[in-house]
């Protein structure tokens, strides 16, 4: 266990820094990996009602899966939050928590960073306010996963302005009525050949990655299993509050 509790070293902090992700390689294995398993499992088939999962929609849960025993000792485990510490300051908080077992490809997106200005349109107050409050997601894969087979794809360093900026048409969650040309031509290749990094993944790695960054994944198979953590970073007005 000694060995194992580690947060992020001094130079995975400056990976995760210049490039917006940075994988925690076999963080967690044997009994313990084993645990998380079993509480992922139970969690996604109470949501079903005991009924086997029929893979032609996305399951995903919320805001459940951190009450489970094993989350929990993660979340409270330096590996997890310690880590999460050394990206964000000593105030950053949990915000949520999804369990998942995906479906088909996840097309190009940012988790946050996405404005009105990007659309030619005025922001709202709010927009101004939490435009960039950092953030990131830390999520673990329970299956094994690689570049054609649904492992996260990241863009390096698009969490910086303004080259965050500048990919805004390859967001697929803002609705053809307002981005018509989400995640296609101008720049001229298919979603899968943008130019990116592949995070190949096994069961007991753990991802970090920027609310900002832009990812995506492809060619994974009906059902692969992730859960994710998405944590924030304590404002100014939060701290003084």
């Amino acid at each position: 266990m000694a060995d194992h509790a580690k947060q992020l070293t001094d130079q995975q902090v400056a990976f995760f820094k210049a490039f917006g992700f940075v994988a925690y390689r076999q963080c967690f294995a044997g009994r313990e990996l084993e645990a998380i398993e079993r509480d992922f499992e139970m969690v996604m088939a109470e949501a079903r009602g005991g009924k086997s999962f029929d893979g032609g929609d996305r399951q995903q849960v919320s805001d459940m899966i951190q009450h489970q025993p094993a989350i929990t000792q993660i979340l409270a485990d330096e590996r997890i939050g310690g880590s999460v510490r050394r990206l964000l300051g000593p105030g950053c908080y949990l915000q949520s928590t999804d369990a998942n077992l995906y479906v088909g490809d996840t097309l190009w997106h940012a988790d946050h960073g996405w404005h009105p200005t990007m659309l030619g349109v005025e922001p709202t107050e709010q927009f101004r306010r939490s435009r960039y409050h950092p953030g990131l997601k830390v999520s673990l894969y329970l299956d094994q996963v690689g570049p054609q087979s649904g492992c996260l794809r990241v863009i390096p360093g698009s969490q910086i302005s303004p080259f965050h900026e500048s990919l805004r048409s390859l967001h697929c969650d803002i609705g053809p009525e307002a981005l018509a040309a989400a995640n296609e031509p101008e720049f001229g290749v298919e979603p899968a050949q943008i130019p990116c990094y592949s995070i190949e993944s096994r069961p007991g790695d753990v991802v970090f990655f920027s609310h900002l960054v832009w990812h995506s994944s492809f060619g994974g198979r009906s059902g692969r299993r992730m859960f994710s953590m998405n944590f924030a970073a304590e404002t100014e007005a939060e701290a003084d509050a």
